[in-house]
């Protein structure tokens, strides 16, 4: 009896089992598809190619499926980076002496064999070195000191048709741009204009420091996006003078 109560008041007292913990999962980058099996990962600035060669006897090597892929990439790659939306308006296709830019092979960045006799092979480029002597030849020397104590910019662009392209415009809604994707010239060929994020708690949305500027949009023409009028006075003040806005600092909230 004596027994009985002892392991009855041990299980009363026990300690409760831990609940299941739910851990978040990272928000998403921003991507956008530009055709079959193209898509632009706009966080990650980066180009991609899908291809997928299948055998119906999934005994085979899929060694030569992989080549047959990558192949595939090979003839696909050019047709791909022709569409990619430079501008607001500008196509990589319509870039102005596009064929000074030098070419920028592009890499596999994924292979997955299917167990049905498929497989898949991802070919990627870095935007950054695609487009790094374009953005060098735009760039203009930094700014000195700034009195503003902001760390950058983050426009919140959610809910808006926005288009990502890698150097877009900020305008005023009466039509006073703001921000023209510029870079400094000492970091115009490792960085990038802008950076794209689907939420502002994403990791690359550090780009824009611990004290941003923000600034909500209005509208948006593909990749020209509009703040308020009011808000112009502010952009001049506080940040146009900014190391941060032509280093990389200017983070673009867009809906996934």
């Amino acid at each position: 009896m004596i027994r009985l109560l002892l392991l009855t008041l041990a299980a009363a007292f026990a300690a409760p089992e831990p609940a299941a913990s739910t851990v978040p999962a990272p928000p998403s980058n921003v991507r956008r598809t530009l055709g079959n099996g193209v898509v632009v990962d706009w966080t990650r600035h980066r180009l991609e190619v899908l291809a997928t060669e299948h055998d119906n006897n999934p005994a085979r090597d899929l060694r030569p499926l992989e080549q047959a892929a990558m192949t595939q990439i090979d003839t696909r790659f050019d047709t791909a980076l022709a569409k990619l939306p430079v501008r607001p308006g500008i196509t990589w296709a319509a870039l102005p002496d596009r064929e000074e830019l030098p070419s920028i092979p592009w890499r596999v960045a994924e292979t997955r064999y299917h167990t049905g006799g498929s497989v898949d092979v991802i070919g990627a480029v870095d935007l950054r070195e695609v487009l790094a002597p374009w953005s060098t030849s735009r760039a203009v020397p930094p700014p000195g000191p700034s009195t503003s104590d902001a760390t950058g910019v983050l426009i919140d662009a959610r809910g808006i048709a926005v288009d990502p392209c890698y150097a877009p415009v900020v305008q005023t809604v009466s039509g006073e741009v703001l921000f023209d994707s510029i870079v400094w010239k000492d970091v115009a060929w490792e960085t990038t204009p802008v950076v794209w994020v689907a939420d502002p708690m994403h990791s690359e949305a550090r780009a824009a420091g611990l004290k941003p500027e923000m600034f909500l949009a209005t509208g948006a023409d593909t990749c020209t996006i509009g703040v308020a009028d009011e808000d112009g006075p502010r952009w001049k003040e506080r940040v146009a003078s900014l190391r941060a806005v032509g280093g990389g600092g200017v983070v673009i909230v867009v809906d996934p």
